[in-house]
């Protein structure tokens, strides 16, 4: 067998071992872990399974164990950042190891605690150990089977571990050859240097267009290479449009949905609960959830955030009644129990490593068993993950992790994520992901992306006389210095190889603006600015001509004229005929439906829904509707509060009702936010009481519903915030809001439209006419022109006149609808407008403006 190896083989080259001749058996381009994996093969060796996150946890556990007295030169990071210490002085130690230090060697001060700390963590073996056990097998046993090796880099070069196991093989009786022009040299070729070109775009995506194009017509795209190093996706999605196969060089990604749900499950583990997260878990595309219970939930979670409140029960309820006709129901409900039940830990005070367990354990078990096939891969990288995680964790050591210390774990399991659901096609050119790969002739090489990269490290951290002891203990620190000359010259192997080279140069990636690749200072040093200036390419004038072409190629390139956007629709057809009515109408439907019949049809009748991005309430709507349920409670347990006694009581009541309804007050940071609040609720259930008892009205009862028919037979529903009489027994309405300003509703009694405030006289029957707003945030009240209401809180409003009007048109507008006639009232002109009640329409709430068309007139 005859092997050929390069640094940045592992993930393939161009050209293969075939080199366009016909297949020939033993003959592998291999990158330095193929190279161990073939030799271990060879030599019976069982597997080693190098996993980095699990040495982090080993070595964490090493450097608690030797941290004593005295103090090692890492306790005080490894008190404060235990993982990331771990993980950088595994790095470092690693470097050494693949330098040729062992550690065996007399040593002092840091080198010696560290080598102390690997002992005494019991590592499973990195790269430079499975070098060294194959060198040791070799020496003891020999190798058959091999008879060259074809070094695609200077044997100088590589790492002193390497080195030792090339001298080893050649002992063995392998041929080692060191191949030329590949990664040998320093600077440019002189005599063949190829035609370079420069494509400035303004971004990835305008490259990609002109790409694909380029591509498509390219009279012979064999002889073409793409090198797509990073943010290959915006040149497959090009590719993909025009029909042509894609790279599958999309990037790694941690934020592929799925993935995310590992760190979901684990936020619920802290308190105060946070609804977002429970909300990003229920929503999520594959959820351990089944979807009919998270909507459900979802439903309870936007209206009042928290848990264990009367909506999240009621939730709960539907959830049970739901699964109870079904044969797995009970394992659904079981997964809703977990998730939602998950004892929360102060994210002061480390978790139970066992509750992280369980976690990693309930969604490792989800995602094994989760029939999806077309998400299997990203399934089984979940399972993978929340598996890793759990053994990880365990491997530390710890009984307990800190929010920090466990968000540090997280990072290093998920890592840089999974791939996109790209996969590479067949094409005629060729793709590959480093510049190192290229190791033979190329008529036009494209290089995707050519900005700025993350060079190799510069600096080493340690002193002189620990050099000189690393020196004595066998390390040759110069492998450092070798890195860079490797990466380095990987850069210009696709110039060694190119006829001609098109350097794809965006001005930004993804918005933010990005320098040229660190081979461009180089690049205009050997060749000019002069030339390079002369060989670029503008997009921009490609796009401009009416004869596009790019290289000598004409471009498929179809002039995007500005379409017509979707015409706003005002009359929608419906089938002739009774149209569905809602069997109870309320006051907010009915409004609802005078502002917008549309509006009110997608609704209620079609159900026509947002989609799944929810988010909990914020701002007015959240303190009015915990408000609301204060107040509630305080009259459910009485009615004759004195103000300070009301004041009182709610103070007691209101830490409970946060976690029930408004949680998000509960997250970290908000705590003036939450303090200002509880001030101000607990100002406005003592006004409110205390307005009450001056207007020598009493309570009867807080959200009542009120059942009633009108004349042509339809049923209407409210529930009235609080429903007052006076020294006559009559009934008296008054609506509870929350706003930044009293001015809307101020103006809306004024101009006759507090249709609210009307449906609720009429439901609590008899001839009322007397109704209020007590706005909570200015503890203000808005009366009708009332014997109890003050002369600056009183507007003079005819409710009942109101009431009548608005049922003859909600009745006239039904009987359109019959007709098959849908109005969209956003899209009327002034001189259109039905004035309904005098409604306006409120189009900037509406989630329909798509659907009519308004929110493209805009």
């Amino acid at each position: 067998m005859d092997l050929i190896v390069g640094p940045q083989y592992d993930s393939g080259a161009w050209p293969d071992a075939l080199a366009g001749r016909d297949a020939a058996e033993g003959v592998a381009v291999v990158g330095p872990l193929g190279l161990v994996s073939v030799l271990e093969t060879r030599l019976g060796m069982a597997p080693q399974r190098h996993n980095q996150t699990h040495r982090i946890a080993q070595f964490q556990r090493g450097l608690k164990a030797c941290d004593g007295s005295p103090e090692p030169f890492y306790s005080q990071s490894l008190k404060a950042d235990a993982w990331s210490t771990a993980r950088h002085l595994l790095a470092e130690l690693d470097g050494l190891r693949m330098a040729g230090w062992d550690g065996s060697a007399e040593t002092t001060g840091r080198l010696r605690e560290l080598r102390d700390a690997a002992r005494a963590a019991e590592l499973s073996p990195g790269l430079a150990e499975r070098i060294d056990a194959i060198g040791a097998r070799i020496a003891d046993w020999g190798l058959g089977g091999l008879s060259s090796l074809t070094l695609e880099a200077e044997l100088r070069l590589w790492p002193s571990a390497w080195r030792r196991l090339f001298a080893r093989l050649e002992e063995a009786g392998v041929r080692l050859i060191e191949q030329d022009g590949v990664l040998r040299g320093q600077g440019f070729p002189e005599g063949n240097s190829p035609a370079v070109r420069v494509l400035r775009t303004t971004s990835l995506e305008e490259a990609g267009e002109l790409l694909a194009s380029w591509l498509d017509t390219h009279p012979s795209p064999e002889d073409v290479v793409l090198l797509a190093e990073s943010d290959g996706q915006s040149l497959d999605t090009a590719l993909r449009r025009q029909g042509l196969p894609v790279t599958g060089q999309s990037a790694r990604s941690a934020q592929r949905t799925a993935l995310q749900l590992l760190p979901i499950g684990l936020a619920l583990l802290w308190k105060p609960f946070s609804p977002s997260a429970l909300i990003d878990l229920l929503t999520a595309p594959l959820s351990p959830i089944h979807p009919v219970l998270a909507r459900h939930l979802l439903d309870a979670l936007t209206a009042h955030p928290g848990l264990g409140g009367p909506r999240w029960e009621k939730a709960l309820a539907r959830c049970a009644e739901w699964a109870a006709g079904r044969e797995n129901g009970r394992d659904l409900l079981e997964e809703v129990a977990f998730w939602t039940g998950l004892s929360r830990h102060d994210q002061r005070s480390p978790v139970d490593a066992g509750a992280v367990t369980a976690v990693c354990g309930r969604l490792s078990d989800w995602a094994g068993r989760m029939a999806a096939p077309d998400r299997a891969d990203v399934l089984a990288a979940v399972s993978a993950m929340a598996g890793e995680m759990a053994e990880t964790l365990a491997l530390t050591g710890m009984d307990a992790v800190t929010k920090a210390q466990l968000s540090r774990i997280l990072d290093s399991v998920v890592g840089g994520g999974v791939k996109g659901p790209e996969r590479a096609e067949a094409a005629p050119w060729a793709v590959v992901s480093r510049p190192g790969q290229v190791r033979g002739p190329v008529g036009t090489l494209v290089w995707w992306n050519f900005s700025e990269t993350q060079p190799p490290r510069l600096f080493l951290p340690w002193t002189g006389d620990e050099r000189a002891t690393l020196g004595r203990g066998g390390a040759d620190l110069r492998d450092f210095d070798h890195a860079r000359q490797m990466e380095v010259r990987s850069w210009k192997a696709p110039l060694r190889h190119a006829e001609s080279v098109l350097l794809v140069l965006p001005d930004s990636v993804r918005g933010q603006a990005v320098a040229p690749h660190p081979l461009w200072d180089e690049l205009t040093a050997a060749l000019g600015e002069a030339v390079l200036e002369a060989g670029t390419i503008r997009a921009a004038d490609v796009l401009l001509d009416p004869a596009p072409e790019l290289l000598g190629c004409p471009l498929s390139l179809t002039d995007v004229r500005p379409g017509n956007p979707v015409a706003p629709l005002a009359d929608w057809r419906l089938p002739q005929g009774p149209a569905a009515r809602r069997p109870r109408e309320s006051p907010s439907g009915l409004i609802n439906f005078l502002g917008c019949p549309l509006s009110w049809f997608l609704k209620y009748i079609l159900r026509i829904r947002p989609g799944n991005l929810a988010e909990p309430p914020e701002g007015g709507q959240l303190y009015g509707n915990f408000c609301h349920r204060l107040v509630e409670l305080l009259v459910g347990e009485k009615t004759d509060w004195t103000p300070s006694e009301a004041r009182a009581r709610a103070d007691r009541l209101f830490d409970a009702l946060v976690a029930q309804m408004a949680a998000p007050l509960n997250e970290p940071g908000r705590e003036t936010t939450l303090l200002v609040f509880r001030e101000k609720a607990l100002d406005a259930v003592e006004c409110l009481f205390a307005r009450i008892l001056k207007a020598g009205l009493s309570i009867h009862a807080s959200e009542q519903e009120n059942v009633r028919r009108d004349q042509a037979g339809q049923e209407f529903v409210g529930y009235v915030d609080l429903v007052l009489k006076d020294g006559h027994g009559a009934e008296i309405p008054w609506d509870m809001k929350w706003s930044s300003t009293s001015r809307h509703r101020r103006e809306e009694m004024e101009q006759g439209r507090a249709l609210q405030l009307a449906a609720y006289c009429w439901l609590l029957g008899g001839d009322g006419k007397d109704a209020a707003y007590f706005m909570l945030n200015q503890r203000e009240l808005i009366s009708t022109d009332a014997p109890w209401a003050e002369e600056r809180e009183s507007v003079a409003a005819d409710l009942p006149g109101l009431w009548t009007e608005a049922l003859e048109a909600y009745h006239a507008g039904q009987a359109s609808l019959d007709a098959g006639t849908c109005r969209a009232r956003g899209l009327d002109t002034p001189d259109e407008a039905p004035g309904l009640a005098g409604l306006t329409v409120n189009c900037g709430f509406c989630d329909y403006a798509v659907l009519c068309g308004r929110e493209h007139a805009e």
